[in-house]
């Protein structure tokens, strides 16, 4: 026959895994909320994830493959423009690109 302490024991085990159950829906809630907020702030910005991959918007469109290369081209030279040339230390930002001759 069971005595009240095996009840009291039984009451007890059952509290703890309902408690632990609860915790974890309660976890598992916060973090689909956040992935959700997370997923509609990306959206707003123009970012698509979806279960295929990502999509990115862009503002603009370059009409042909030619405007292409000169946008790509402008970026290239620019960075390679501002790019120090020499030792650290010395002045060599005002000297002439080796690109600009």
């Amino acid at each position: 026959m069971a005595t009240w302490s095996d009840y009291f024991s039984l009451a007890l085990t059952l509290l703890i895994f309902a408690g632990v159950a609860y915790f974890a829906s309660y976890i598992y809630g916060q973090l689909n909320e956040t992935k959700q907020w997370s997923k509609e702030r990306l959206q707003r910005k123009g970012v698509n994830i979806s279960k295929t991959g990502v999509s990115l918007k862009r503002k603009t469109r370059l009409a042909n493959r030619e405007e292409y290369f000169d946008a790509t081209q402008r970026k290239v030279v620019k960075a390679l423009n501002s790019a120090r040339y020499g030792p650290a230390g010395e002045s060599s930002m005002h000297e002439e690109s080796p690109l600009a001759r």
